[in-house]
């Protein structure tokens, strides 16, 4: 949706008191006598969260510039409009946020247990007819005009007792939103450099987190450096490589620092790794950067850009192309050596004998070590992954096991691979893995076919039975037709 850029507009409220620089809070006469107590509890969280929308807002004012800067640096002039949509939309959302909690209206929960719905802002509150339940929600985008913006205000709900209605659940749900301290504003920055590369210039590849982490992180010090200085120290501090990522260097693995790793939910996920592992791959690309300057980070990623199926091999042979640098050492430097000798072998049949061979035998610990190994040498053998993905399912980690296929069925080159899966015929959780394939393939009569017959069996799997069951209606329907 286009987003239109607006000014904004400071309204003048007539307020029965002001607690601090930053926010104001009235009331209808009622309720006049609980404001100095919940400007109390609002002020820090509310006066941190507003400075920090302040400085968004100042560093991406001058959107034009911002939109051409980041687009030169992802090599893609031609996309300029596009990422000056991103940018205002990020704008807009902050103006919205700093307008919205600028005004705080105190309000009795009945009163808004009547309306069903509050909607006054960034912050809006869903009330449930069967339940006590109350909701909150954050949206910016119905109040992207200047009319709705002028109407923003926070409400603040007080209970029959007097008390803030929901204050923990406010303030926690504004401070997951919307970042506290002084990192949260670099951070947006960062977070529309990401969204550029991943939704304009789609270059987001899955096998190269290295470069999905420490790309965003570079374009927006460097940028920051010029726009402002003060956030760039900030920014530039928290992804320093800290004591305690050193002391686990011999764990970094950047060649495999893929996002298939992302979900905390999956196991063996270890958070203090993935931070390590950011923090270097910052550090590689500012390597990187000394090395072929802005120009040359601009013409690489020129190179990048549009190509969804990237991957380790083939960057790294682009950038000693480019700029004669041997990237791949570089990148494996930053990875143990085990992965430096399986990278370097040249082949890995064996491995895979292995893991098919564990997968008949169900020895599943043997077979998770055999694919991830091979796909260690290359991480766009589908069939591998999808192997995996079917270890996962049955070691219990389905998150795992889902997040293969969608890397498989996002990548893979239509027509030109051959699927097979191991055992298949024997292993119910292989036909589960090639009936979701075949599922984000959109080839939907194939995958009812293949799910169908294993719920059968097995009606207590609950991500087939919906998959399942959502098919079956959609045939329904289309034989009523």
């Amino acid at each position: 949706m286009t987003r239109i850029l607006f000014a904004v507009i400071a309204a003048v409220f007539i307020c029965s008191a002001v607690f601090s620089a930053e926010f104001k809070t009235e009331a209808p006469d009622d309720l006049k006598k609980y404001i100095p107590d919940v400007e109390a509890q609002l002020a820090d969280g509310l006066n941190d969260i507003i400075k920090n929308q302040k400085q968004v807002l100042s560093v991406l004012k001058p959107y034009l510039k911002v939109s051409k800067d980041i687009a030169a640096f992802l090599g893609c002039p031609e996309k300029e409009d596009e990422i000056q949509q991103c940018v205002l939309s990020y704008y807009n959302d902050a103006a919205v946020i700093k307008e919205t909690l600028s005004r705080v209206v105190l309000m009795s929960e009945a009163d808004a247990r009547r309306q069903k719905v509050v909607q006054k802002g960034y912050v809006n509150y869903l009330f449930s007819d069967k339940t006590d339940e109350i909701d909150i929600v954050m949206s910016a985008q119905p109040f992207y005009s200047q009319e709705r913006l002028k109407e923003a205000c926070l409400p603040i709900l007080i209970s029959a007792d007097g008390s803030v209605c929901k204050k923990e659940e406010l303030l926690s749900a504004l401070a997951g939103a919307c970042g506290v301290g002084e990192t949260a504003p670099p951070l947006v920055f960062m977070s529309l450099v990401s969204d550029c590369m991943k939704n304009v210039t789609e270059t987001y590849p899955y096998f190269s987190r290295w470069y999905t982490e420490g790309m965003p992180y570079l374009i927006t010090s460097v940028l920051l450096g010029q726009y402002a200085p003060g956030q760039k120290a900030v920014y530039d501090k928290l992804f320093q490589v800290s004591e305690e990522s050193k002391s686990i260097r011999e764990k970094v693995n950047l060649w495999d620092f893929s996002n298939i790793k992302v979900a905390a939910s999956a196991k063996g996920f270890d958070k203090k790794q993935d931070n390590a592992e950011i923090q270097y791959s910052c550090l590689l690309m500012q390597e990187l950067y000394e090395k072929i300057g802005k120009k040359g980070v601009s013409n690489l990623n020129s190179e990048f850009k549009y190509d969804k199926k990237l991957n380790n091999e083939g960057m790294c042979r682009t950038i000693k192309m480019l700029f004669g640098e041997d990237f791949k050492a570089a990148l494996l430097e930053y990875s143990p050596d085990h992965v430096k000798e399986l990278v370097n072998k040249g082949n890995v049949n064996d491995i895979k004998k292995e893991g098919e061979n564990a997968i008949i035998a169900h020895e599943w610990d043997k077979a998770l070590t055999a694919y991830t190994d091979c796909l260690l040498f290359d991480q766009r053998d589908y069939n591998s992954r999808l192997n995996l993905a079917t270890v996962y399912r049955e070691l219990g980690d389905l998150s795992a096991s889902d997040m293969c296929i969608l890397i498989c069925a996002d990548t893979m080159d239509e027509g030109k691979a051959t699927i097979s899966l191991v055992d298949i015929e024997n292993n119910d959780n292989a036909c589960v893995v090639l009936g979701k394939y075949f599922y984000l393939q959109e080839a939907f009569p194939q995958a009812y076919g293949v799910l169908f017959s294993v719920y059968r069996d097995h009606e207590d799997w609950e991500d087939v039975g919906k998959i399942v069951k959502l098919l079956g209606s959609v045939f329904e329907k289309k034989k009523e037709e």
